[in-house]
């Protein structure tokens, strides 16, 4: 049971694509419908407020621009009582807040600490995602891929991060070996 939390739409055009819609996708499993062992409901940022955490087994905040500290504290929780949480940054997510509330180092919630948004310069079309190195699921599943498919993924921006001790990167930058995604117990 997965709960995706997505920005408020805010006029945006129907063909837009929201911040968790490409998650969304994966997690759906084409072809399965009803029958899938993934149950994915999705809402909007201020709907949080009123949602039972307990009801999921993963929150997925996809480019949620400004959590409040009574949200975090929720999530914190909710992770507490061994829940998932998985945070997408996007162009709405406001780091130094993230940081502030999220909290940094070992006693934060976040594997890392948000930096900076680079975006790519260069004469390829963007970064690549790296070799994996990792033996984390989502490593595994990554590593199992064609590398021609990998290869057409590329990233024109990237969030910046500090991993913090005890988090682990499972997918990298080919070109830098920047951190692209990244867990913690």
């Amino acid at each position: 049971r997965v709960l995706c939390v997505e920005s408020a739409s805010g006029g945006v055009n129907k063909t837009d694509r929201s911040g968790g819609y490409y998650a969304v996708r994966a997690l759906r499993l084409k072809g399965r419908g009803d029958d899938s062992p993934i149950r994915v409901h999705q809402i909007e940022a201020p709907d949080l407020a009123i949602e039972q955490l307990g009801d999921y087994d993963v929150v997925l905040l996809a480019n949620v621009p400004d959590p409040s500290a009574e949200t975090v504290g929720r999530l914190k929780k909710f992770v507490q009582r061994g829940g998932g949480l998985i945070v997408f940054a996007g162009d709405r997510v406001d780091a130094d807040q993230y940081n502030d509330r999220f909290g940094k180092g070992a006693d934060g919630l976040l594997p890392a600490s948000i930096g900076k948004v680079a975006s790519y310069v260069g004469d390829a079309t963007g970064w690549a995602i790296g070799p994996v190195k990792s033996d984390h699921l989502l490593g595994g599943v990554v590593s199992r891929l064609p590398e021609k498919l990998l290869d057409t993924a590329r990233f024109s921006k990237l969030t910046g991060v500090e991993p913090v001790s005890g988090s682990e990167t499972i997918l990298s930058v080919a070109e830098t070996g920047a951190p692209l995604l990244l867990a913690r117990d």
